[in-house]
């Protein structure tokens, strides 16, 4: 079976991409479309299916991990069983188990299993992801609306509307295979968060999604929360604050969060940043850029980025366009350049009405001189906005009407940069669909005669086109020397009393790696505050005695672990020696 994923042509009952790690799909034998593995109805046709063949003497050895659990219950089932036909009964719970398959589908969770009434599903397994927990919490909202959606389409159920409760929380669990006199359950979920996650859900209202402060925590900034105070669970000891999670934030990443919680301080890279700003100044003098800021996730890229749109936006008659790429939309064409035009060009507000956003269209164009009102029909195509009856409609070919696009995207920008300077930036490459891509490939040929300087960051990927114009050039990211994580490290704890020979071990163990250094910090000084565990080691304690992993870095480790796949368990063994050790000593074990 080929991996969707990755590619990877795997051995056919394989049940996990030797590549990648993704769990593999189920075909349907009536449409051939490709299901969840555990789904029991096709997506597609509704028809019923198969189980997949398990390979004989596969075993999944239970492994302790990190990860958010969502139990999501059709609410009122047993009436509606009692008051339906059980075909319509069927029909209704197809619907609701195809919505919440491809939600979890969309946000790259794994579906566990069905429950009757009831959907179990894991984030963080078997392939960890660095923001399961939002994940998890986006599927659900996404299930929600969905489910009252349905109820608008559908008026002949208004007699019997659907209604969904959504719980989740997010926590340590032992996940493999588990045997039984009769049998194997598999990818079997063991501990306290499967638990709560089920307990949370029953304590949810209605079309409502509701998460522990645990998973409150990870996605703060992400996510509109209202406290619903202390509740206390059947079968839970303690207990427990919950949150609803009303609807997505307009962040789009670990900046836009910082930027209202606080900034983390600048350290280093001067290097980095003076070529950063002989770019621009490039730029400004007529001569285009094009420059890729390369690094492993946490390593400072954004960072960089910002301090030079700062720079630019506070200091410079510019105009500063931003774009990020995400790895939600990986596969939604010109996502990226999209969300740009409607948040920061044409201003489109919340729900507005087609015609609405018409008029700001062709007030822009018009704004624009020349003939671009006769784009129009392309920014329409573009933007999912019906043209009217006043523009003529597209006749060219799909990828005819592609390349058009893209020319009048460089053409418009070109326009503003004869007006301005132009500091076009692109974040997370690595998530890019093909047609952002090929934009920014023909953007490149246009770059170096026009006042644009186009900054990317990417994490470690091949070289792409347009890095043989001489016009690009690369920084490259490396972790920051013992001196500047100190440095680091000194200016986050400067309102705080941390012992000496904790803040080493801060420096020690993370690594260099900005990301590690700021979580780590602050989970220090939380664990201080909490614990006074300062006058308990008497200011030489150990960091083992103050903070374990801190839960906002679990997901961020897992996945790096997840995508050394082979590799994966020679770490895991290694772990169990210790932070050091020999390869004689690994090699022996």
């Amino acid at each position: 079976m080929k991996c969707l994923s990755c590619g990877v042509e795997n051995v056919g009952d394989a049940r996990f991409c030797n590549g990648c790690g993704t769990h593999l799909s189920t075909p349907c034998s009536q449409c051939n479309y490709l299901n969840p593995m555990n789904s029991r109805f096709c997506n597609r046709c509704g028809a019923t299916l198969q189980a997949p063949v398990e390979s004989a003497g596969v075993v999944h050895t239970p492994e302790r991990r990190h990860m958010t659990v969502m139990f999501s219950d059709l609410a009122g089932s047993t009436e509606l069983s009692e008051q339906l036909d059980p075909e319509e009964m069927q029909d209704l719970l197809r619907r609701y188990h195809s919505i919440c398959s491809k939600w979890i589908r969309h946000y790259e969770g794994y579906l566990a299993k069905f429950l009757g009434d009831g959907v179990l599903a894991y984030f963080g397994y078997p392939q960890s992801h660095e923001d399961d927990a939002r994940r998890a919490v986006c599927a659900g909202l996404a299930i929600v609306e969905e489910v009252k959606q349905t109820n608008v389409n559908f008026p002949d159920r208004s007699e019997f509307p659907l209604s969904v409760r959504v719980g989740i929380h997010t926590g340590l669990v032992v996940v493999g295979d588990l045997d039984f006199d009769d049998g194997v359950e598999v990818n079997a979920v063991v501990g306290r968060t499967p638990n709560l996650a089920s307990r949370v859900q029953t304590a949810a209202p209605l079309n409502s999604v509701v998460i522990t402060e645990d998973t409150a925590r990870l996605v703060g900034g992400y996510v509109v929360q209202r406290e619903l105070g202390s509740h206390t669970l059947k079968g839970i000891s303690k207990p427990v604050t919950l949150f609803q999670a009303l609807a997505e934030s307009s962040a789009r990443g670990r900046l836009d969060v910082a930027t209202i919680t606080g900034m983390s301080p600048f350290v280093g890279r001067k290097q980095e940043w003076d070529r950063l700003q002989e770019c621009w100044q490039e730029a400004q003098q007529g001569n285009g850029t094009m420059i890729t800021i390369m690094g492993e996730a946490g390593i400072g890229k954004s960072r960089l980025l910002y301090q030079l749109t700062s720079s630019v936006a506070e200091s410079d008659d510019a105009e500063v366009l931003e774009c990020r790429c995400s790895q939600y939309h990986q596969n939604s064409t010109f996502h990226p350049v999209i969300e740009l035009i409607e948040r920061s060009v044409l201003n489109f507000v919340g729900l507005e009405s087609h015609q609405v956003k018409l008029q700001k269209l062709e007030e822009f164009l018009i704004s624009r001189g020349g003939n671009w009102i006769g784009k129009a029909p392309l920014l329409c195509s573009l933007l999912s906005i019906p043209p009217g009856p006043s523009y003529p409609p597209l006749t060219a070919s799909p990828d005819r009407q592609k390349q058009e696009t893209i020319q009048m995207l460089i053409g418009l920008l070109q326009q503003q940069a004869a007006i301005a300077p132009v500091l076009l930036t692109i974040e997370d490459l690595h998530w890019a669909d093909p047609s952002t891509r090929e934009f920014i490939g023909m953007l490149a040929g246009a770059v170096p005669t026009s006042r644009i300087c186009c900054v990317l960051t990417s994490r470690p990927e091949e070289p792409s086109a347009w890095w043989d114009h001489p016009w690009h050039s690369t920084i490259s990211l490396s972790r920051l020397g013992v001196a500047e994580t100190e440095a680091l490290v000194e200016k986050l704890v400067e309102h705080h009393s941390i012992p000496v020979g904790i803040a080493r071990e801060i420096v020690r163990r993370t690594d260099g790696i900005p990301l590690f250094v700021e979580e780590m910090t602050k989970a220090v000084i939380e664990n201080l505050q909490s614990h006074t565990a300062a006058s308990h080691h008497g200011g030489q304690a150990d960091l083992d005695h103050v903070a374990i992993i801190p839960a906002t870095l679990r997901e961020s480790l897992m996945a790096r672990l997840d995508r050394m796949v082979q590799g994966k368990s020679v770490a895991q063994i290694g772990a169990t020696i210790g932070r050091e050790f020999s390869y004689q000593l690994l090699h022996a074990i």
